[in-house]
């Protein structure tokens, strides 16, 4: 089929060749005579196409190799026969886009120079440990800070009380009184000294609660507030005990017998 240059049905057919990608045409300059030919692809050559990218997907990455070879014969012998092959290329991937993708990696810390750890055997700080890096490393604790490395390994020398010890046990333990520092001056501050500190229940007072409360216990019950208040007034022993402390080792009694069934 040849058709005039310049004509609708020409630029029409050019249009299409740019959408679909689906004609093809002769480019050599011998032929090249002005007339623009035409011819469509064959339908085998979809077929095939569209039968090997479903082989591709469903084999394994060996068998993917053996297809792209044989897929690269197959657009060879085409390219030989005229057929263009008008399928999308994908982008290739450089070693920029690995490099852009691979997620940085953090740089590791690095000790103190001339600084080792060792490993071994926890000796506990005596006295006279604790005296020596309080007074040389007291000032730090005051601003709630703590010494460098560097500050610590240039003292180190000249305290022959912490000569057991290295760095980073000095440094470790002066973290450690620091913390206890601040969370003795929250208590201070949130009023925890003024709580009564609860005592524990004697021998006697356990068996008084159990011989008047046996029913409760062996029913599975709990006492009324009223008997919990009759009870409170005839034993003198319990006069600082609430009605709810009285409930709550009763329910404790129960489960411990359950548990021990």
């Amino acid at each position: 089929m040849s058709l005039q240059a310049g004509s609708v049905e020409r630029r029409r057919l050019i249009e299409t060749i740019r959408k679909k990608g689906d004609f093809l045409y002769n480019t050599d300059p011998m032929y090249n005579t002005g007339n623009f030919y035409v011819a469509r692809r064959p339908y085998e050559y979809d077929h095939q196409k569209m039968v090997q990218g479903k082989i591709n997907s469903s084999a394994s990455s060996d068998e993917n190799d053996d297809s792209n070879s044989d897929t690269e014969i197959n657009d060879f012998s085409m390219k030989d026969a005229g057929v263009y092959d008008s399928s999308p290329t994908l982008p290739v991937s450089t070693a920029a886009d690995c490099i852009k993708s691979t997620p940085k990696k953090k740089s590791k810390r690095r000790h103190h120079i001339g600084l080792t750890r060792i490993c071994g055997n926890k000796i506990p700080w005596s006295d006279q440990e604790k005296n020596a890096a309080l007074q040389n490393f007291g000032t730090y604790l005051e601003k709630q800070k703590l010494p460098s490395s560097a500050e610590l390994s240039d003292a180190l020398p000249n305290i022959p009380q912490l000569e057991r010890r290295t760095v980073y046990s000095i440094k470790s333990w002066l973290e450690n009184e620091l913390k206890r520092r601040q969370i003795c001056l929250s208590s201070i501050n949130t009023g925890n000294e003024n709580k009564i500190k609860r005592s524990r229940w004697s021998t006697a007072m356990k068996k008084s609660l159990l011989q008047n409360f046996a029913e409760h216990i062996e029913n599975q019950t709990l006492p009324s507030n009223w008997e919990c208040s009759e009870f409170i007034k005839l034993n003198p022993t319990f006069q600082n005990y609430t009605r709810a402390s009285i409930k709550s080792a009763i329910l404790n009694e129960r489960r411990r017998r359950q548990k021990s069934v």
